[in-house]
């Protein structure tokens, strides 16, 4: 049977369940992210970013088309989601600033721009502006294919030039600004390369089957996954690695190589397949909630790591989710009309 993104497969179970452990794993990293070694784990975990948006461009290609011209209803729906979580931190950032937790300035830039707690709902921007930029190049006949591979292109020299290259040379600079601030203002745009990489990857993915056997996959994952931990100690604090762009591509096609009915897992599953833009938007206001409400007169000891880990995965989830249930009822609602 022929799925919703015009495959032959039903679901990627495989799949759905990577990106929920690592999610889940994430939340409870970013609490004790302060007591660890963070640069090489950082380092690790740049894969991460790039394989949700390979994901979510690999899901909008459909063979008949139908899945593009929902490109609408796709980006009505992130818009909502952006419109409920701005007025969800407001609500919350008042709240802290009437009791004293952060001041007038911190509430302004969690509003307009970002601040500790808002910081990572770059994700879910991201992603409207991806579907509205894909809907306006088909819309007006534009040759998408040049046009995405020549801006991915273009993305990924500059995130890997001022993130690794010109300071593992020594270059910190450039025309009076720094690399890394450069390379910062860079990373927002690697939704464009892999959003596209994810695309293309559906539409010729037998022939990248073909193309590359499982061990292959399997050693360009590891290898890809071990050189930015030893780069991190020469060029420390990059938001790309060239041994992430590898690790997040091999990684999403090696899921596909794990048969439907094996190494099922139905909750992390559900959460890879539906919570993965609340959890990723989320997990930073818990944990700032977490650290200066809940626990902040606690003695920071093993118990106050393992405990704060545990609740920011369980409220991270139960808010996920209730999120998730909202909008599917709003959805519901919005058929019946």
């Amino acid at each position: 049977m022929v799925n919703e993104t015009g495959t032959t497969k039903g679901q990627n179970y495989a799949l759905h369940t990577l990106t929920g452990l690592i999610l889940v794993i994430l939340t409870g990293v970013k609490f004790n992210m302060g007591i660890m070694d963070q640069e090489w784990l950082l380092a690790f975990g740049r894969f991460a970013m790039p394989l949700f948006f390979i994901i979510s461009g690999y899901f909008l290609y459909s063979k008949d088309g139908h899945s593009e011209r929902s490109l609408p209803r796709k980006a009505k729906h992130i818009l909502l989601l952006i419109i409920f979580i701005k007025l969800l931190y407001l609500a919350i950032d008042i709240i802290y600033y009437s009791a004293g937790i952060v001041d007038l300035d911190y509430l302004i830039n969690a509003f307009v721009t970002s601040e500790e707690t808002t910081m990572h709902v770059w994700f879910v921007y991201a992603l409207f502006l991806l579907y509205a930029w894909w809907w306006l190049m088909r819309h007006y006949h534009l040759d998408e294919r040049r046009i995405s591979f020549t801006l991915s292109a273009i993305v990924l020299v500059l995130c890997i030039l001022f993130g690794v290259v010109l300071r593992a040379f020594g270059i910190d600079s450039f025309f009076g600004v720094s690399t890394l601030y450069i390379n910062e203002i860079i990373y927002p745009f690697i939704g464009i390369p892999f959003f596209t990489i994810g695309y293309y990857l559906h539409m010729y993915k037998e022939e990248f089957d073909r193309r590359f056997s499982t061990r292959t996959l399997v050693i360009v994952t590891i290898v890809g996954m071990l050189v930015p931990i030893i780069t991190s100690f020469y060029v420390p604090k990059s938001t790309l690695y060239i041994g992430s762009i590898f690790t997040a591509i091999s990684l999403f096609m090696l899921t596909f190589r794990v048969p439907e009915d094996r190494l099922r897992c139905r909750p992390t599953e559900f959460i890879g397949r539906n919570l993965k833009p609340f959890l990723y938007a989320y997990f930073p206001m818990i944990v700032f909630f977490l650290h200066n409400v809940v626990m902040r007169n606690m003695e920071m000891d093993t118990t106050y790591h393992v405990v704060g880990a545990v609740l920011s995965i369980l409220m991270n989830l139960i808010l996920s989710y209730a999120t998730y249930l909202m909008f599917r009822a709003f959805a519901g609602r919005q058929a019946r009309l």
